[in-house]
């Protein structure tokens, strides 16, 4: 365009206009993708409120009918597999969640469901690819992370398991699991450095939990090892005796923390 060229006014208010309904269409789409995202949770939300009024064999049969109707619906598929793993036939939920991934690729508890099959049966690389999938999917939800988490644990990865599950406490802190489990970690770390601000660590995270949760009875009885550990065995006592508080009648960790106390009983005495 020539120095001082004015682009014609007719040319000016066909681009203007033609921005402006781009615009509006632009607008209109993601309103309509918003109504269709309120939609879908409106229906998982009734699936799920329906599936909790329903025995294990009427959910099934309600599922498999809704299966009928949307047979590329994840979440129905999804929670076809998870009935079926908690049938324990692993086998049958991996077929599920992986044809719930097929339609939906970023479904973060198909991701997590399948990680953990995987971890069952020890293909820990398998694992790990599906957990970290899940927190890619879902970073903003701390249940990838946890489960990425205790599986380091198990691969003694502790460093990588301490930051996956401070990211969880981060994101959830009302998850006691990751509590615990991280504090495991530190508690771990100071059997082998002998390094005191392990066991401060690991004490912050669990007297946190406490107070999320003051019936949590592996809480008191974690916090019961590291009063054990820092030679205050009268603290220790008063824990375990807590954890035998709540801990059910069968629970096989009540009788070691009754033996806690009968040895500590002894040691104050």
């Amino acid at each position: 365009m020539k120095k001082n060229q004015f682009i014609p006014k007719s040319t000016f208010l066909k681009n203007k206009y033609s921005f402006l309904y781009l615009l509006l269409l632009y607008f209109i789409n993601i309103a309509a993708l918003t109504a269709v995202e309120d939609t879908e949770s409106q229906k998982y939300a009734e699936i799920e409120e329906n599936l909790n009024r329903m025995s294990d064999m009427e959910a099934v049969t309600y599922l498999a009918k809704l299966q009928k109707i949307e047979p590329k619906n994840p979440h129905v598929l999804f929670r076809i597999g998870w009935y079926m793993q908690k049938r324990e036939d692993d086998d049958s939920a991996e077929k599920y969640y992986k044809k719930a991934l097929s339609y939906a690729p970023n479904y973060s508890p198909a991701l997590i469901n399948t990680g953990n099959i995987y971890k069952r049966r020890k293909d820990f690389d398998k694992a790990e690819f599906y957990y970290k999938k899940a927190v890619q999917a879902s970073p903003e939800s701390g249940s990838g992370y946890y489960n990425l988490g205790t599986l380091y644990i198990e691969l003694s990865r502790k460093k990588e398991a301490e930051e996956a599950l401070a990211k969880c406490v981060e994101l959830s802190p009302e998850n006691i699991s990751a509590r615990l489990n991280i504090a495991s970690v530190y508690i771990s770390l100071f059997n082998e450095n002998r390094e005191k601000e392990n066991l401060v660590t690991a004490k912050k995270y669990l007297l946190d939990a406490n107070r999320i949760d003051k019936k949590y009875a592996h809480v008191y009885y974690s916090l019961g090892v590291i009063y054990e550990m820092e030679n205050k065995p009268t603290t220790a006592l008063e824990y375990y005796k807590e954890a035998v508080r709540y801990y059910n009648s069968h629970h096989p960790m009540k009788k070691k923390a009754m033996k806690k106390i009968h040895y500590l009983s002894l040691v104050i005495k």
